[in-house]
Order: C-alpha cells, then structure tokens, then sequence
C-alpha cells in the first residue's frame, strides 16, 4: 500500500471517531434544570428509547411505559425521549448517552451528550483613583473558579487589558490618561453557564468642585458657630432676665414684710404729752349693809287626814 492510501485510510478513521464519537456540551448551573433533548430525530411509538449516564442505565422507554433504573426525584423522561434533570448538583456532571431501536432491536440512532455543571459567577465591582492627569479604573470579583472578567467603556471592550489572579481575587484594571469625564462603565464577570455585570458612572472632582467643596465645608463651619453662638446669648439672656425677676421678686417680699411691721406697731405722735405715772391708791372700804332682822316664815299647811287612816288608828 501505497503513503497516499494508509494516509486516507487514517483521515478516514479519524473521520469516522469525531463524528461517532463527538458529543453537545451542556452547560448548567448548580440548582438549575437540564433538559436533554433529541428534536432532531423522529420517534415513532413503537420505538425504545434508552438513556445512559457513563454507561449506566438510568431511563428506559418502551411500549409508552417509563422505568427509572436511578434517582427518582432527579430523573425524568417525556414521551418524546427528552431527559429532565431536576436540581442540578455537582455529581450530575459527565457523559450521557441515548439509543433509539425500532421494533426489530436495530439501532435506528445514538447521540452523546457532555453535562457541565458550574457554579454561579458572583457579582463583580468597580473602584476607581482619580488623579490630576490620569484615572485608575478597577475591576474585581471575589471568584477565580473558571471565570473571565472583562471591563468595558460604554459597552465597548477596553483594549489591551487582562485580567490577574490573586488571593482568591479576579481583577482586571486600566489606567485612562486625557479622558473626558464623567463616563459610564460596565464590569462583567462570566463562565459557560452563567454571567453578571454591573455599571457604573465615574466622576472625577475638577478644581471647581474642590472650591466648592471647600466652600461648603467653610459655610458649614460658619454656620455651627452661628448656632452656638446663638444659642449662648439666648440662655444668657434667660439667666439675666431670672436674675431680674428674682431680684425684684425679693425687694416686693422685703417692702411687704416691712409694711406689716409698720402695722403691727402703734405709732407715737411726735408731740403727744408725754403721762406721768399713776400712784397705786388703795381701793376705799365699803361700808356693810345695816343688819336686818330675819322675818319668820309661814308654816306649810297640813293635808287632813283620810277616814281610811283614822280607822286604822283606832
């Protein structure tokens, strides 16, 4: 045999395996549902369908009745002879297989099938440095799991960047020189089963905004020692005005007592003859009552006496 021949033989080969053994990757997320489909191919009633899972059985459909050789709750399959994979976990991953045989047993079709599952992309972030000529724009994310981030400038890619890896960190950064901001951008974070982006607008303070900056700070500063000041010279004023009330509170209490004072005491005229002292006299004796004689007293009468008693006597 010639060079020629053993060289299209091997072609032929390797042309035969890649398509005989070529599978459709699948991928997935944790928790979501796969469903395997097999559209292309027309199934007939009579057909048997089965489904493998790394050369394991795992559904069976024949005669319109389904037979699950595996997970109950996980697998599941349509009369159509797609297969529904429910809450996806990580064990889920690999190569599922499928055969249709017509009535007589004959294989009528296969078709092979890679599962990937991978777990959700987390959501990235955006910081930035301003400076006087030059902005650092950064995008991270707290995941290096096959992921790729991308930073873009109005949905446009930044060119010439690429992402680094560290400390368990996916970031990617640009430095901007002589651009106009503000300006819009978008940080995106992805892997086969899932993606997330999140936006943001970047201003940069120019000299006018640090004036203005300043300015408030200063009108704020101003504006507390107003108050205090405002506040001190209303208390004082209480305290004043306290003392005021209760200065004169006290003097109307001291002329209020000294009026009751003055009324207590009898007032001395001025010229009012001065009394002499009066010598005690000895009261004079009073003569005695002429003796008069005591005149006699009639007698009090005597009630006559019954008959009733003068019998008794006798």
């Amino acid at each position: 045999m010639s060079i020629r021949g053993i060289l299209l033989a091997k072609c032929l080969v390797v042309l035969f395996f890649c398509v005989t053994g070529s599978s459709d990757e699948v991928y997935k997320v944790l928790d979501d549902f796969a469903f395997l489909t097999i559209s292309d191919f027309s199934i007939q009633k009579t057909d048997e369908i089965r489904w493998y899972k790394d050369n394991s059985v795992i559904m069976k459909l024949k005669n319109n009745d389904i037979t699950n050789y595996m997970k109950k709750e996980a697998y599941n399959m349509s009369q159509n002879g797609t297969l529904q994979i429910h809450r996806l976990v990580k064990e889920d991953s690999g190569n599922y297989k499928v055969q249709v045989y017509n009535v007589e047993g004959k294989l009528k079709m296969e078709k092979n099938f890679h599962l990937i599952i991978q777990d959700h992309v987390s959501k990235p972030k955006i910081t930035w440095t301003c400076s006087k000529k030059t902005v650092k724009v950064i995008c991270e994310v707290n995941q290096t799991d096959k992921a790729s981030i991308h930073l873009l400038q109005n949905n446009k890619a930044v060119p010439g960047n690429k992402p680094a890896s560290a400390n368990g960190k996916l970031k990617i950064e640009f430095t901007y020189r002589n651009t106009t901001f503000p300006a819009k951008f978008q940080c995106e974070v992805k892997n086969d089963a899932d993606k997330k982006t999140v936006e943001q607008e970047i201003r940069c303070s120019g000299s006018l905004d640090i004036v203005l900056i300043l300015s408030i700070a200063g009108g704020a500063v101003f504006f507390v020692i107003f108050l205090a000041l405002l506040i001190y010279c209303i208390r004082k004023k209480r305290a004043e005005r306290y003392d005021e009330e209760e200065e004169e509170r006290s003097m109307q209490n001291q002329k209020m007592s000294d009026e009751l004072k003055y009324r207590d005491l009898p007032q001395v005229p001025a010229h009012a003859p001065q009394r002499q002292p009066r010598q005690q006299q000895r009261p004079a004796p009073q003569p005695h009552p002429p003796h008069q004689a005591k005149l006699p007293q009639p007698r009090p009468r005597t009630q006559p006496k019954s008959p009733s008693h003068m019998k008794e006597r006798q």
